[in-house]
């Protein structure tokens, strides 16, 4: 689906259609056992997660071995996409340096890699 609409908008248009499956109704009307329980299912919400950015070098490889075909793409678009793998990599390396750095309390004083 992957569609940029707030959560809530599909979750009142279920509510408002006639489900001759299963009654809906908005928590404020629930009853006092299930509002209890979704508060328990609240503490296992946790925030919405951006997709990490990708490039099609790994999907372009993979479907052209899959077909046994010899895809011919540009030198600098293969340098282009290189370039951007090489600064992921690097970006998900400083941060898991910058996280473990604040575990150990080493964040304060902490300006780059150690030389």
């Amino acid at each position: 689906m992957g569609s940029t609409r707030p959560a809530y908008i599909p979750a009142a248009e279920v509510l408002s259609s006639e489900q001759p499956l299963v009654r809906c109704r908005p928590l404020h009307a629930a009853t006092l056992e299930s509002r209890n329980k979704a508060k328990k299912c609240a503490e296992f919400l946790q925030p919405y997660r951006q997709r990490p950015e990708t490039c099609t070098a790994l999907a372009r490889r993979l479907v052209s071995g899959a077909l046994g075909v010899r895809l011919s793409t540009a030198r600098q678009e293969r340098a282009e996409e290189r370039r951007l793998i090489t600064l992921a990599r690097e970006k998900k390396r400083q941060a898991a340096l910058h996280k473990e750095a604040a575990w150990d309390g080493s964040l304060a004083g902490h300006s780059g890699p150690e030389p």
